[in-house]
C-alpha cells in the first residue's frame, strides 16, 4: 500500500492516536509545518511504524537550493564573475530600478572592493537607466545582459534549463580534475 500524505501540522500530538491504527508500507510525505521539532516528531513516529524503512521518503517543500554550488560554479566560469559580484547581481536583479546608496547598502556586507560598482558598469552588467540632473540622482538598472544570465541563475536552481553539456559549457573539454567533476555533476543532475 502506497500514498500521500499533505499535513498541516499543528497539533503533531492528535495526529500520534491515528497513526499507530494505519498499517504503513510506503510512504511519500510532503509536511508543511511552521514548527520543525513537529515535522521531526512526525518523521520519527512514520519511521518507527513503517515495515520497510527504504521506502520512505519526505520532500522537503523547497528544494531549488540543492544545486547552488554547481550553478554558481558555472555561472562564475562562464561569465568570469566573483562570487561578491554574483551575489550583488542577484540582489540588484530583484531591486529593479536602484540607486548608488542602494548598491553601496549591500555592498557593505560584502568584502571590500571600491572599483566593483564601476566595474560591473564597464563590464556591462549596470546600465544607467536616469542621469543625476537637478536635486535627481541617478538610477542604475541591470543591462540585458545583467538580467539574461540572473535569469537563467533561477532557470537552473528551479530546474526548467538543463546545464550544458555541449561546448558552450566552460569545463566540456576538461576530463581529470576537479572541474571534471562538477561536469559529471552537471550530467548527472540533467538525468534527473
Amino acid at each position: 500500500m502506497s500514498f500521500k500524505v499533505l499535513l498541516r501540522l499543528s497539533h503533531p500530538q492528535s495526529l500520534f492516536s491515528n497513526i499507530l491504527e494505519i498499517p504503513v508500507t510506503s510512504v511519500n510525505c510532503f509536511i508543511v509545518s511552521p514548527n520543525p521539532s513537529a515535522c521531526f516528531f512526525f518523521m520519527s513516529l512514520i519511521r518507527y511504524h513503517c515495515k520497510d524503512k527504504n521506502k520512505i521518503q519526505f520532500k522537503m517543500p523547497h528544494e531549488f537550493l540543492k544545486h547552488w554550488r554547481v550553478v554558481r560554479y558555472l555561472i562564475k566560469k562562464q561569465y568570469d564573475l566573483s562570487q561578491q559580484d554574483l551575489e550583488m547581481l542577484l540582489f540588484l536583479y530583484s531591486e529593479g530600478r536602484f540607486t548608488k546608496d542602494d548598491f553601496s547598502f549591500y555592498e557593505g556586507i560584502m568584502s571590500w572592493d571600491s572599483q566593483r560598482f564601476a566595474r560591473l558598469k564597464n563590464d556591462g552588467w549596470i546600465n544607467q537607466w536616469r542621469k543625476n540632473y537637478g536635486n535627481k540622482r541617478a538610477i542604475y538598472c541591470l543591462s540585458h545582459r545583467g538580467k539574461t544570465v540572473m535569469a537563467r541563475v533561477y532557470r537552473l536552481l528551479l530546474g526548467e534549463e538543463k546545464f550544458p553539456e555541449s561546448a558552450r559549457n566552460p569545463l566540456h573539454d576538461k576530463t581529470t580534475g576537479f572541474e571534471a567533476r562538477y561536469l559529471q555533476t552537471m550530467k548527472r543532475i540533467n538525468r534527473n
